[in-house]
């Protein structure tokens, strides 16, 4: 795992590489377009919260990126767009950025989650949560799943995922976990369906969607590769 250090370090990196540029005189016409232009400032302002959020050990969801900085990247999917690109040029995933989604996916069924930056286990049958557990933003750093759970169930619509939940869909035809993205995935659900996947291999997992393009599209994106799931 990389530290603070390291990640600043290609930030840096990442800025002088592009001040090189600058001094390329093949490089300075296609650096300096209109279009470049706009799209370095939203990359650098993004390396700029980056580096304060590094330096003071804070974090950022996604929105709070959006913002900051409003008429600068005129809407939420421009700021994910430049998010995304400053993971893939440096390859290091948007937790170590301290960026974050702000928490979307549940989970419920027979598993104990160690989440990062927490320190107790989180028990996804508690009585305390019966509608189940906000998956955590900051990802979980250990899992012990049940040695009963027979498969996972993903369910598309956070109303379908309540209504199994209230027919004890899990005793009744479980061991098994559940999950819902409440639509189409986030990268904190993907991420730890990967990480369940890779504790146990064996578990099945099966996906509950509308059966139409938009169903068929969120059950591809569970299965899509490691890749994706990380720089993004």
């Amino acid at each position: 795992m990389r530290d603070n250090v390291d990640v600043t370090s290609l930030l840096e990196k990442c800025t002088l590489n592009f001040l090189t540029s600058l001094l390329d005189k093949k490089k300075q016409k296609k650096v300096l377009s209109k279009g470049k232009i706009l799209e370095m400032t939203r990359l650098f302002c993004i390396i700029e919260i980056v580096s304060k959020n590094l330096k003071d050990n804070m974090h950022s969801t996604l929105r709070q990126i959006f913002y900051t900085n409003p008429k600068l990247f005129m809407s939420q999917k421009v700021s994910n767009v430049t998010v995304g690109k400053l993971t893939k040029i440096i390859k290091i995933p948007r937790e170590l950025l301290n960026i974050y989604n702000s928490p979307k996916g549940i989970i419920r069924g027979n598993l104990f989650l160690r989440e990062k930056n927490s320190s107790p286990w989180v028990d996804c049958m508690s009585i305390f949560e019966t509608r189940g557990h906000l998956i955590c933003p900051f990802g979980v750093s250990d899992i012990e799943i049940s040695p009963d759970v027979k498969y996972v169930l993903i369910v598309e619509k956070e109303t379908i995922f309540f209504r199994l939940l209230q027919s004890d869909f899990i005793s009744n035809y479980g061991p098994c976990i559940m999950i819902t993205a409440r639509g189409f995935p986030d990268l904190n659900t993907r991420q730890l369906l990967y990480e369940i996947r890779r504790c146990n291999k064996a578990l099945k997992i099966f996906c509950l969607t509308d059966y139409d393009a938009y169903g068929l599209s969120i059950a591809f994106t569970y299965t899509s590769k490691m890749e994706s799931k990380v720089y993004c």
